[in-house]
């Protein structure tokens, strides 16, 4: 398995597992595998989402990569190993629409099949603006390609577009993953309402790869417990007759990986055991002396919580010379809409705290997130907090 890993961000790093039985896995002892790529190249600020098959002996992987939270392209690596990866000279293979395009913003989330000596594509393409890490639209395109590197977009895309207005899937379809099984293209995708904030498992069969039928089970797989609120992103294969899916699961920001098999890849069952793979622990040393001159941003989780109705959030703003950095922090809640702006203002490197006073709202479940430019790239940090009432 190669996987998404990361702080702060929606993307980070790929790493990678091993297992025997696809439940319990094994990280590699130095990971990450792939890393982003040197300052100032197309892929700097963060890597993920990767895509890998095996073709004559070689790994190919696709993966998205970032100069920076908005421009999210597609890029090409190679392995003999499925460690040591090589990247493209010429990367991102697929670019970002025109202006205006279903896909201005973001192309990512790719998933590669070859059937027929072509490599068949389908990504998830966006108009929004990533750096606000909220839902916004997308949909599903498709490209193909004979060396794996020169794409041809198809014409008609997106292939895949949201449904109608008040269906599950009516506001975001993302993350698919496509089988080419008896005689039919099988693709499991990720979708979302815009009235809720739940994320779902959908399931579409094709004849060509281009027209889908969505399936009347439709979802097929709902999160519950703590996989709440999502479950997205899925995996599928096919062996010895079983469906067996690798999927993301729980908090927005904090994704763990669940696993489920299928006869018929449409009624599934949940392992009992899940999450199968869990985020590393990271523990950092600080020195108290150190502590008035912060050496990293930080966002730390509010207090107290759960909380009625006031609750005090802490961060920090490490040095970059004398310069003070933008910094912003947030609420929003769980549909992605900014409900408060606590700070946004420029801020010397020091600890701060500020204060939230939730008498308005209702008890519930919402996220709170610190912004702050840096002179290289922005940071990012999201955390999760609860109003008891």
């Amino acid at each position: 398995m190669w996987y998404t890993g990361g702080q702060g961000t929606l993307l980070g790093h790929i790493g990678y597992a091993t297992s025997i039985d696809g439940i319990n896995w094994q990280k590699y002892e130095n990971n990450p595998v792939l890393d982003t790529g040197p300052e100032d190249s197309w892929d700097h600020h963060a890597i993920g989402f990767p895509t890998v098959i095996i073709v004559n002996d070689t790994c190919h992987m696709w993966y998205a990569g970032a100069s920076d939270q908005i421009a999210v392209q597609i890029g090409y690596a190679t392995s003999t190993d499925g460690i040591n990866w090589k990247k493209y000279e010429n990367n991102p293979v697929i670019q970002l629409g025109n202006a205006g395009s279903w896909e201005e913003t973001w192309v990512y989330m790719p998933c590669v099949i070859y059937n027929e000596s072509t490599f068949h594509m389908w990504y998830s393409g966006s108009t929004g603006d990533p750096s606000d890490y909220i839902p916004w639209k997308e949909e599903i395109g498709y490209a193909s390609s004979s060396d794996g590197k020169s794409w041809t977009k198809h014409s008609s895309n997106p292939v895949f577009k949201v449904n109608t207005t008040g269906k599950w899937d009516d506001y975001e379809i993302s993350g698919p993953t496509v089988l080419f099984h008896n005689d039919m293209f099988h693709m499991w995708y990720t979708g979302a309402a815009a009235a809720s904030p739940l994320y779902h498992i959908g399931y579409a069969t094709s004849a060509d790869g281009i027209s889908w039928q969505r399936n009347n089970s439709n979802p097929l797989l709902t999160p519950f417990g703590w996989e709440i609120p999502r479950n997205q992103d899925p995996h599928v294969i096919f062996i010895d007759s079983t469906y067996q899916m690798w999927y993301s699961g729980g908090g927005i920001f904090a994704w763990k990986i669940c696993y489920a098999t299928s006869a018929d890849g449409i009624t599934w069952e949940k392992h009992p055991d899940n999450p199968v793979l869990e985020p590393c622990e990271v523990t950092r040393i600080i020195d108290e002396k150190d502590m008035n001159i912060p050496g990293d941003f930080s966002l730390l989780q509010n207090y107290p919580n759960p909380f009625n109705p006031v609750t005090t959030i802490e961060y920090t703003v490490r040095a970059y010379g004398h310069t003070p950095q933008q910094v912003n922090l947030s609420i929003y809640n769980l549909l992605g809409q900014k409900i408060a702006t606590l700070v946004n203002k420029k801020q010397p490197a020091g600890s701060y705290e500020v204060q939230w006073d939730a008498s308005e709202f209702a008890s519930g479940l919402y996220i709170y997130q610190l912004k702050v430019k840096g002179p290289k790239q922005n940071e990012v940090f999201t955390k999760k907090l609860v109003l008891l009432k």
